[in-house]
């Protein structure tokens, strides 16, 4: 792999104008933006989320919920006026009523058949991200 001692170690390849001691540089961040609010960004470490599996929050107007499962692969919804409660860390989660909900790409999907959009979201470096969008809020 060409890239194998970079991953290995915190170093970087070149350098940047800042220094952040927040975060290790290439520890990895769920980076979200949202045209809702677009002078808000927000970087979560990815090592809190694994965590918390089932992660509220907000930016601006959007709510969203992030879930994370075994891996430590992360997805993430407008979960609207839903409160959702736990996770099975497959594919199912339920919310605060005992509603299952069906963990897809494109969405959450109740067994009623509602269904929750999925929202975007980056997984990056922290350096990367935060060199990109200095005002960044970081949940760590």
């Amino acid at each position: 792999m060409a890239y194998r001692d970079y991953f290995a170690s915190d170093a970087l390849m070149f350098s940047t104008p800042f220094q952040d001691k927040r975060l290790k540089n290439k520890r990895e961040v769920l980076a979200l933006r949202f045209f809702a609010a677009p002078d808000e960004q927000l970087a979560i470490d990815t090592e809190y989320l694994k965590l918390h599996p089932v992660f509220h929050h907000q930016i601006g107007q959007q709510k969203f919920v992030v879930l994370t499962d075994k891996t430590g692969a992360n997805r993430v919804y407008d979960p609207g006026q839903i409160t959702l409660v736990s996770y099975d860390g497959i594919d199912t989660v339920v919310d605060a009523e005992g509603t299952a909900w069906r963990i897809g790409e494109a969405a959450l999907t109740s067994e009623q058949g509602q269904s929750l959009p999925s929202l975007p979201y980056h997984r990056a470096f922290w350096f990367g991200w935060l060199a990109a969008y200095p005002e960044t809020r970081l949940i760590k």
